[in-house]
């Protein structure tokens, strides 16, 4: 039995592009404004993208540690370390912990105001 790997459709693959590209700029952005502007978002960019290699040859999940020591590594000289350190952390927050716990709210309450109702 031999399967066959698909590849997505041209207009599958433009709108996985674009929301790749929609996701790690609005990364960017968020660190950026989290930084109140002491470096820009095309500064704050590459370092996001090397980062997010480091994170992946690392074998850490989430990339934890290894993201705030490039960003120190790579822009500690063009702002207080306390304070990148402190929006990276911040952007941790915002980006993954808030919207995780929306979810589990929202889960939670799903779970519970659906009574006796079974799947299917």
């Amino acid at each position: 039995m031999e399967s066959a790997f698909r590849l997505p459709t041209i207009r599958i693959a433009a709108a996985q592009f674009a929301l790749s590209a929609i996701s790690w700029g609005s990364i960017g952005g968020i660190i950026t404004w989290l930084l109140q502007g002491e470096v820009g978002w095309f500064t704050v960019m590459p370092v996001l993208m090397m980062s997010a290699i480091a994170g992946i040859w690392s074998h850490i999940p989430s990339g934890l540690g290894v993201t705030e020591v490039v960003f120190l590594s790579l822009l500690g000289h063009a702002v207080p370390e306390s304070r990148l350190l402190a929006a990276v952390l911040a952007f941790r927050v915002v980006y993954y912990i808030i919207p995780f716990a929306i979810a589990a709210l929202v889960y939670f309450y799903l779970e519970a105001t659906a009574g006796g109702q079974k799947a299917g």
